[in-house]
């Protein structure tokens, strides 16, 4: 474990399937993660899991599809944790 240790990675559709376990795996394996979904309710879920397993989590609802929201996402990722090492979509 900590594979990821320093790393800041960004997935989205990560509040299921393999989006929500790719996230839950890169946390674990030390990234601090911004999990990015359309729906607060899964954002919300998935990061708490995150840091109830002891990880570090952004949750940020972000539908892909509109630039202005990516945008958006991408400066709030920036702001918190200072840069972007990983993108998973």
């Amino acid at each position: 474990m900590g594979r990821l240790n320093g790393k800041v990675a960004v997935i989205t559709g990560a509040s299921r399937g393999i989006g929500r376990a790719t996230a839950k795996l890169f946390a674990a394996e030390g990234a601090k993660v911004a999990v990015l979904s359309r729906t607060s309710e899964g954002v919300e879920r998935v990061v708490a899991d995150i840091v109830e397993a002891g990880g570090t989590a952004l949750g940020v609802v972000c539908d892909v599809g509109e630039a202005d929201q990516i945008t958006a996402a991408v400066d709030k990722v920036v702001a918190a944790y200072g840069r972007i090492d990983i993108l998973v979509n």
